[in-house]
């Protein structure tokens, strides 16, 4: 934790005096350095496409509703073993899910309740060393660990977290966990007022001890709508800022939405370099307005609770643009990959712009329409998609560096 504020001011001074070019002309790169960081400013037109390309159709779909052992419903995060099965994690049947790399179901882990190997909602899954798999229960606290073929080894519940609903961020080489613990204990912020909270990241070792603190960033911005008699909504303020991040390679990487930056922090919470790029935030606006509430009008879901949010959500506040990103995720070889706004009920293909290990700017990768990406490797790409039925399925997806 020595020097991070020498670092923040050093950056701070450095990305003031960088000459803002924003405005067209070809992409170029200016990088320094100052206090221990590695500042890089990716300038100009924003890059073309790489010229990597991601099939279609999926080399391999699990889930449906003619799936062993019923359809999974809920899904909160998959990922691919080494040896290509894949884990899958359910809310809805409170399960932890295992495919053969082909897709055949193998095993289904857990059932609701709260003893050993049991889930209230497991909301992340971790690959640790050999493959075993951890999987975070955000309403126990706990992390569940088992061997590669499903078999529960252990469990670890860390202890002095604060706050709400802690969420696993991701998991170090050599397998302390990182988790974001809120500040706030208040669960519904004041009626009709945006909030954004922050949260504690913490570096959580094996036997659930808090090992050391890498920062404290935004959260989601929230919104609380509603009266006694309509009942209340709380979610996610429309078109609001929220904070993306990616763990790989002992390294964690912050978004938080305010502008097109990226940070990235050793696990004792330095700060080692800092990727910009000169993207601004998408407009607003009455359309994307009438297309988001639509959106969640058609969800799946209680159609009469759906109707009554988007109702409620008729006097929130709308920010005038976008956030200028909207996820991250580290693919395998390094490279950063960063994801473009997406206009509300847009069907289309995601575009995502690939940073290389050093944060300079690549190019830019279409992905499939409903992908939700999780995980990316070196010629695969794994999602959770929900069809045009609101049926919940991951896949795999060829992905070809050309």
């Amino acid at each position: 934790m020595t020097g991070r504020s020498a670092a923040w001011a050093g950056a701070l001074l450095l990305l003031l005096g960088c000459e803002d070019a924003g405005n067209g002309g070809s992409p170029a790169v200016h990088t320094a350095d100052s206090a221990g960081v590695r500042l890089v400013d990716n300038t100009g037109s924003a890059p073309g496409a790489l010229g990597w390309t991601v099939d279609g159709a999926p080399l391999v779909s699990v889930g449906g509703d003619g799936e062993a052992g019923g359809p999974m419903f809920q899904v909160t995060d998959a990922m691919r073993l080494g040896d290509g099965r894949i884990v899958v994690a359910s809310a809805g049947t409170q399960q932890i899910r295992i495919y053969h790399a082909d897709g055949r179901l193998l095993r289904a882990v857990g059932r609701a309740g709260e003893g050993p190997g049991e889930f209230r909602a497991p909301f992340w899954l971790g690959r640790l060393r050999g493959d075993s798999i951890a999987a975070w229960d955000v309403a126990l606290r706990r992390f569940s660990i088992f061997t590669p073929s499903g078999d529960l080894a252990r469990a670890v519940t860390p202890s002095g977290l604060q706050g709400v609903f802690p969420q696993a961020i991701g998991v170090l080489p050599d397998g302390r966990f990182i988790l974001a613990s809120s500040a706030s204990s208040q669960v519904l912020p004041p009626l009709g007022q945006a909030r954004r909270d922050t949260a504690a990241y913490v570096v959580i070792d094996s036997t659930g001890a808090v090992v050391d603190t890498l920062g404290r960033f935004p959260g989601t911005e929230m919104i609380a709508l509603g009266t006694p008699s309509t009942g209340f909504l709380m979610r996610p303020l429309p078109f609001g800022r929220q904070t993306a991040t990616a763990v790989q390679g002992g390294r964690l990487y912050v978004a938080t939405g305010d502008r097109y930056e990226i940070a990235a922090y050793d696990p004792d919470g330095k700060m080692r370099a800092v990727y910009r790029a000169d993207r601004r935030g998408v407009a607003v606006t009455r359309e994307d307005v009438r297309d988001y509430r639509r959106t969640l009008v058609t969800l799946g879901g209680d159609a009469e609770a759906n109707a009554r949010a988007a109702k409620l959500l008729e006097d929130a506040p709308v920010p005038a643009t976008m956030p200028p990103l909207t996820a991250l995720e580290v693919d395998s070889a390094g490279n950063l990959w960063v994801q473009e706004p997406q206009k509300p009920g847009d069907a289309g293909e995601s575009v995502w712009t690939v940073l290389a290990p050093d944060g300079r700017a690549r190019g830019t990768v279409r992905l499939p329409a409903r992908l939700a990406v999780k995980q990316i490797g070196s010629d695969w790409v794994l999602g959770i998609v929900v069809d045009e039925d609101q049926v919940e399925h991951v896949r795999v997806h060829r992905l070809t560096r050309g």
